[in-house]
């Protein structure tokens, strides 16, 4: 009967790999290839490569690619840890969250510490990476000191940015947008490459290369030059049906860096919703002790 068990277990580790992976293992870390690539030892000793899950470190070649490694390094060099085991690659390594003896995740404090990405094709449902990051990228923190760090996945390809798209706004209630004409106004910055021009307020317009920009005085210099409007833009019809009280609302504070932030900003929309302050004027916003945010033109 025992051996009977024995071969059904074994038929259904081979029929379904990925229950191999349901319970975790605690392991010692002996080798640190890079920010999100570590090497163990389990009780067996037999080494496993682990590569974190959900993560994408910057490579060594880039800008704060060696530092990741450290960070990694000190946090898990020679400790006992836990991993979390959730598939394997198709490398043969083992994909999965490395816990401390403390209790820390080392993927989520990469993350939180500014030295990797959110890896959004590979853990798209990842709420706690998406939320970590987004505030590394408002603190500044490690890599978000750079205004155009290249996500290490584009690297790799040679370079080419990937737009990130932000999330769609849950309602015109919750979110204080200032109105398409206010930009109108403003500067705007033309993609040579794709010869569409963006406003300060679209997604994309601190995602274009340096080498690709083309300032224009205003959306309409840019028209008349045979620039179109970015499609990921929001239209002007979309912001006029906000509510006027939300209209007039166009300075956003930032109650945890005590920074606002002007609709032309690169970080207005980049504030967590938890720590936006609305003001109506710069006088307001100062009044109330708050300075210009650094990033603003």
């Amino acid at each position: 009967m025992r051996t009977s068990k024995s071969i059904i277990c074994c038929a259904v580790l081979l029929l379904f790999p990925g229950t191999a992976f349901s319970a975790d293992f605690q392991a010692k870390v002996i080798h640190i290839a890079d920010g999100d690539t570590i090497t163990v030892l389990n009780s067996t000793n037999e080494k496993i490569k682990i590569r974190l899950n959900g993560i994408d470190c910057p490579e060594k070649a880039q800008a704060y690619g060696n530092k990741a490694k450290q960070f990694t390094k000190d946090l898990v060099q020679g400790q006992m840890v836990t991993i979390q085991a959730y598939d394997t690659d198709r490398y043969g390594r083992t994909i999965g969250d490395v816990i401390l003896e403390d209790g820390r995740n080392v993927n989520q404090e990469l993350v939180k510490a500014g030295l990797a990405w959110w890896y959004r094709k590979y853990a798209p449902g990842n709420t706690v990476l998406e939320k970590l990051e987004t505030e590394a990228r408002e603190a500044k923190e490690g890599l978000w000191n750079d205004p155009h760090p290249i996500p290490p996945w584009d690297f790799r390809h040679g370079g080419k940015r990937t737009l990130i798209k932000p999330k769609p706004s849950p309602s015109p209630s919750s979110t204080i947008n200032p109105p398409s004409e206010f930009f109108d106004s403003l500067p705007v910055r033309g993609n040579q490459r794709s010869h569409k021009y963006h406003r300060p307020d679209c997604p994309s317009y601190d995602l274009i290369s340096p080498k690709n920009r083309i300032p224009f005085e205003s959306a309409q210099k840019a028209r008349d030059a045979g620039y179109a409007i970015a499609g990921n833009c929001s239209s002007r019809s979309s912001q006029s049906l906000l509510p006027q009280s939300n209209q007039t609302s166009s300075i956003r504070g930032n109650k945890r860096s005590k920074k606002y932030h002007r609709p032309d900003c690169p970080s207005y929309n980049r504030i967590a919703k938890k720590n936006r302050v609305p003001f109506g004027s710069l006088q307001e916003a100062r009044d109330a002790g708050y300075v210009l945010a650094g990033n603003c033109p």
